[in-house]
C-alpha cells in the first residue's frame, strides 16, 4: 500500500511538471503571438536623429482613427529603378531608392500605429501586373509617377516620390569646366511623414472646398515651375483636398456660388469699384478672401495696388513704402543692429494668438517675409474687426524708393523716430448680415508664399487657407517633428532575436523542467 502511494506522488509529481512546462510554453505562445499583433508593438528608435519616428501630430491622428473606426488604405506603387548610365544617374538612383526605402519603413510604423484601421500593400508594377491593375482600376487610374495614395473610404490621395522627399538635384552641365569637381544628387530631407499624414488628416475631414484664384490684376505666375512662381502652393492646396480654379471677377462681376475662399496673389492692378462691392457683399455672406501684396520697385506705374476700394468698405489700408527692420551686426553686438539690402527680408515672431499663428509659436516656427508692406486699420463699421497677425519687432521702417535707380534706400535712418512695430499681415472679421457664418479678409503685405521659399513657409501657408476654409482641424504644423520611439535592428539581429524567442526560449523551459524532474527523482 505504502509503495503505491509513493508511486502515486512520484506520478502526480511528475505530471505536475509536464503541466507546469505546458503551461509556460502555452503562456509564452500567447505573449509572442500578442506581441506580434500591430495594436501590442511598441519599438524604440535609437537611429541618428531618430528620422524612422512619428510626431505627436501624426499619433493624434491615428488616434483619431481607432476613435471614428475609419479605415485607410496605404498602397505603394513604386517603379523598379534602372540600371545607371552615368555617376550622376547613379546617385540620383540611390537618392530615389532611399526615398523608397524610407516610405516603406515608415509605412510599417504607421501600420503599428492604426493596427487594424490601417492596411498597408507595397505593388511590384513589374511581377505582380494583375494586382497592380486591379487595384489602379479601382482607384480611377493614376499618373505614370504617382508613387504612393493613401485612401480613406472612396476618396484618395495620390502623391508622387517627390512629394516625400527634398532632393538637391543640380542641372548637369554637358560641358563642366575642366578640373571641376561635378556636383551630385543628395537627399535633403526625407518629409513621408509631413506627406503622407497631412493626406490622411486632408481625407478624414470631409468635403473638397474650392479655391478661386482671381485673374484680371496682372498677378504673379501661378502655373509655372520657378523660383517666382506658386505652383508649390497650389500643389500643396490639392494635396490638402482642395479644389483650384480661376476666375475673373472683373468680367464676370460675380462669384461663384461653390467658391470656399478666393485668393489675390501680388496684384498689379487696382481693383474697380464694382467689383469691391461685389467682394464685400460676399463678405458680408460669409464669404473668405485671401490677398498677398508685394512692394514692386516701379514708380508711378500702378504697381504697387493697395485694392483702396476694398479697403475702404473692409476696414484697412495698404501703405506704399518697403518695409524693412535692422539685421544684427556681428561686429557690435549690444547696438540695434545695421541696414543694407538684407534688411529687405523680414524675420517675424508669430506672437499673436490666432489660431493660423498659435501651432507656429507653439513650435517656435518663426515665418519669414520680403518685399513687404505695411497693413494698417482704417476707420470702419462696427462689422469690421482688424487684427494683426504678423508684426515686425520695433526696429523696422520704411524705406524710401530712389528714383535715380529704382530701388529702395535700405540704408539704416539716423532718426530714431522713423522705427516703430509694423503690421505686415492681418486678419479682418466680418460680421454677417444674417445668420452666422462670418466673412474674413487675410492680408500679407509681402512675398512669403513663393516656390524658393515655400519649404520654410508652406505650413502657415496651407493654415492660412485651411482657416479660411472652417476646417480648423487641419490648422496645424506639419513636417518631421520625430520622438525616439522606434529601435532599428539589422536584419541579422532580427533573426537571432526570432531565434530566440521562439525556438531556443521554449527548448530552455522544457530543458529546466527535465532538469527539475530528473532532480527529484533522484531524491
Amino acid at each position: 500500500m505504502a509503495v503505491n502511494m509513493t508511486r502515486g506522488r512520484r506520478f502526480a509529481g511528475r505530471l505536475e511538471l509536464v503541466l507546469s512546462a505546458l503551461l509556460a510554453l502555452c503562456v509564452w505562445v500567447a505573449v509572442t503571438a500578442l506581441a506580434t499583433r500591430p495594436a501590442f508593438k511598441v519599438l524604440l528608435d535609437a537611429t541618428p536623429q531618430a528620422q524612422f519616428s512619428v510626431g505627436a501630430e501624426t499619433t493624434a491622428i491615428f488616434a483619431e482613427l481607432v476613435e471614428r473606426r475609419a479605415e485607410v488604405r496605404i498602397d505603394t506603387f513604386f517603379q523598379r529603378l534602372p540600371q545607371p548610365q552615368s555617376e550622376f544617374e547613379s546617385r540620383l538612383i540611390a537618392v530615389q531608392g532611399r526615398i523608397q526605402e524610407l516610405a516603406r519603413d515608415l509605412l510599417v510604423r504607421y501600420g503599428e500605429l492604426g493596427g487594424e484601421h490601417v492596411k498597408v500593400t507595397h505593388y511590384d508594377v513589374l511581377s505582380d501586373v494583375a494586382a497592380s491593375r486591379a487595384r489602379i482600376a479601382e482607384l480611377g487610374g493614376l499618373r505614370a509617377d504617382d508613387a504612393l495614395v493613401v485612401s480613406v473610404g472612396k476618396r484618395h490621395r495620390a502623391l508622387q516620390l517627390l512629394d516625400l522627399a527634398e532632393i538637391d538635384a543640380p542641372v548637369l552641365q554637358a560641358s563642366p569646366r575642366p578640373g571641376a569637381k561635378p556636383v551630385m544628387p543628395s537627399l535633403q530631407l526625407f518629409k513621408g511623414e509631413e506627406a503622407i499624414s497631412s493626406a490622411i488628416r486632408s481625407l478624414l475631414t470631409e468635403g473638397s472646398p474650392k479655391v478661386y484664384f482671381l485673374a484680371g490684376y496682372n498677378e504673379a505666375e501661378l502655373e509655372r515651375p520657378t523660383a517666382d512662381s506658386y505652383s508649390e502652393l497650389l500643389h500643396a492646396l490639392s494635396n490638402e483636398g482642395f479644389r483650384i480654379e480661376r476666375w475673373n471677377l472683373e468680367s464676370e462681376l460675380r462669384i461663384p456660388e461653390d467658391a470656399a475662399v478666393l485668393a489675390l496673389v501680388e496684384p498689379q492692378r487696382e481693383m474697380s469699384p464694382q467689383a469691391a462691392a461685389v467682394l464685400w457683399r460676399w463678405l458680408r455672406g460669409g464669404g473668405r478672401l485671401f490677398v498677398n501684396f508685394a512692394w514692386a520697385s516701379v514708380d508711378g506705374s500702378g504697381w504697387n495696388p493697395s485694392l483702396e476700394e476694398l479697403g475702404k468698405l473692409a476696414g484697412f489700408a495698404v501703405g506704399k513704402d518697403l518695409v524693412c527692420h535692422l539685421v544684427p551686426d556681428p561686429a557690435n553686438p549690444n547696438s540695434p543692429g545695421v541696414g543694407g539690402p538684407e534688411s529687405k527680408v523680414l524675420v517675424l515672431p508669430p506672437n499673436s494668438p490666432h489660431p493660423i499663428t498659435r501651432p507656429l509659436a507653439e513650435r517656435q516656427r518663426v515665418p519669414q517675409m520680403t518685399l513687404a508692406r505695411e497693413i494698417e486699420a482704417r476707420p470702419a463699421g462696427a462689422e469690421i474687426s482688424f487684427e494683426p497677425l504678423l508684426r515686425t519687432q520695433r526696429w523696422a521702417w520704411l524705406a524710401p524708393l530712389d528714383r535715380r535707380i529704382q530701388e529702395p534706400d535700405t540704408r539704416a535712418p539716423n532718426d530714431e523716430r522713423s522705427y516703430a512695430a509694423r503690421t505686415v499681415a492681418a486678419v479682418v472679421d466680418v460680421k454677417p448680415e444674417t445668420g452666422n457664418r462670418a466673412g474674413a479678409v487675410v492680408l500679407f503685405g509681402g512675398v512669403a508664399f513663393l516656390n524658393q521659399v515655400f519649404a520654410q513657409s508652406g505650413d502657415l501657408a496651407l493654415n492660412v487657407f485651411n482657416w479660411l476654409a472652417r476646417r480648423d482641424e487641419l490648422v496645424t504644423v506639419r513636417g518631421n517633428r520625430f520622438v525616439a520611439q522606434r529601435l532599428e535592428l539589422a536584419p541579422q539581429q532580427v533573426e537571432r532575436a526570432a531565434s530566440l524567442a521562439l525556438t531556443w526560449l521554449p527548448l530552455g523551459i522544457l530543458f529546466l523542467a527535465l532538469l527539475v524532474l530528473l532532480v527529484r527523482r533522484r531524491r
